[in-house]
């Protein structure tokens, strides 16, 4: 952000609640305590890592100055307004690549911009239609951006510490809607009741999807995709997109697609068209086979309900799960309760969340767990709890800070711990 300022002509100032203050004409950091020296300042160009309650950005906002993040100053930038934008609590990013490859496939100029893709500001100078993944955070700090056509998968316990209650950061993402007008689109999940109140909010044209309800615009029955009850496509054959998140991605990036018209177009081109889409890692991504023994990193599973969704799709018996990592003001009784309901073979449990995932599932009886100290030593645990047939889970339900940089360093790790693994039993 602050190279494409500087290209645009303005004189930045850098903030940093550790380094402080840093000026143009200097090199050297000012104490974060002298504001003052920060002089007549038009725009506040703010990184999403700062929540809006921060005191330097109620400072700001208190002056009347803007606070803007780079999807705002992209929106306003951008001559063409033709956005896709992409929100939920989960799913986010393999929604996002399906709309970019399908679009792709139809010849239509799309890329992928923001977390997944080049930076959302290089959208500005885009010629086809940018497909972006949207963080509830991102949102805080929109006034006039809205898509085009924007999707909204799901909501779940996630990010309370920065929105306080599901109420919060449920207005957090519907920022995204709020500017929209009767030429937009609003997809929403019928199947979240969270997508359904929303879909009771928006003013645009307004398109649901839904894993089984036939009332909706998009939904799915016996193995096919319908379009307004018009049979689109036979999935029948492909055991990853019927898995139920994966089936949840499509809908809505088949939704968001039909919105542009191409329903008649991708209805021609069949299912085929995604027999090249690559998914992206960390998410039910299958690392080896040792002895029979399924290994699937899951590591993007950073909160409860991601991890549900990932464990009700085996079988529980032959299901041992990774959980733990660092702490998102969240209860780990819902998925005790699914653990000891499904019956999974083994639990374990690492990171600073390790005590309160053991004490959840104490409540509910089940004792078949152990608390390790390293990812490392969870996944020789399980290796020797195992039985040819079985499958080794990394879905943790948890963010990752507090062990590794990110939920992708966790992810790394855990494809390296096992490929040594499958090197010592060839």
């Amino acid at each position: 952000m602050i190279s494409y300022l500087r290209k645009r002509g303005a004189k930045v100032y850098l903030y940093d609640d550790k380094m402080g203050i840093a000026l143009p004409q200097i090199g050297d950091w000012l104490s974060p305590d002298r504001v003052d020296v920060l002089g007549n300042i038009d725009l506040v160009a703010v990184s999403p890592g700062f929540a809006p309650t921060h005191p330097i950005i109620s400072m700001f906002r208190n002056e009347g100055i803007p606070i803007w993040g780079d999807l705002e100053i992209a929106y306003k930038d951008r001559e063409k307004k033709d956005w896709i934008a992409i929100t939920g609590t989960n799913g986010k990013t393999t929604t996002t690549m399906l709309i970019d490859h399908i679009l792709r496939k139809l010849g239509v100029n799309s890329q992928t911009f923001g977390n997944i893709g080049v930076p959302v500001l290089d959208a500005v100078s885009f010629d086809g239609i940018p497909v972006v993944e949207v963080s509830s955070f991102q949102l805080e700090y929109v006034e006039e951006f809205h898509p085009h056509v924007g999707v909204f998968l799901n909501l779940t316990p996630d990010h309370l510490n920065r929105h306080g209650t599901m109420e919060g950061y449920f207005r957090a993402k519907m920022r995204m809607f709020a500017t929209q007008d009767s030429d937009d689109f609003a997809i929403f999940n019928a199947d979240d009741s969270w997508g359904r109140k929303g879909a009771s909010l928006v003013r645009s044209r307004l398109i649901t999807f839904s894993r089984d309800k036939e009332n909706t615009t998009v939904f799915f029955k016996g193995g096919h995709i319908y379009v307004e009850g018009r049979k689109l496509w036979d999935i029948s054959g492909s055991s990853r997109f019927l898995y139920p998140p994966y089936l949840e991605d499509l809908l809505g990036a088949l939704s968001a697609v039909v919105a542009l018209g191409y329903e008649d177009t991708i209805r021609d081109v069949s299912f085929s068209i995604l027999s090249d889409f690559v998914f992206a890692r960390h998410r039910m991504e299958e690392v080896a086979t040792i002895k029979g023994v399924v290994f699937i990193n899951d590591s993007k599973a950073t909160n409860v309900a991601s991890t549900l969704a990932a464990i009700r799709g085996f079988e529980g018996e032959k299901l041992l799960l990774i959980l733990g990592g660092s702490r998102k003001d969240t209860t780990y009784d819902d998925l005790a309760k699914e653990i000891k309901a499904r019956g999974v073979k083994h639990v374990a449990l690492i990171g600073e969340t390790s005590g309160e995932i053991k004490n959840s599932l104490d409540k509910v009886g089940y004792s078949n767990y152990a608390l390790l100290p390293t990812l490392e030593e969870a996944v020789k645990y399980l290796w020797q709890m195992a039985s040819a047939g079985d499958i080794v889970l990394l879905s943790p339900a948890c963010a990752s800070f507090d062990m590794f940089k990110n939920y992708k360093h966790r992810g790394d790790t855990f494809v390296q711990i096992v490929e040594k693994l499958a090197d010592n039993h060839e």
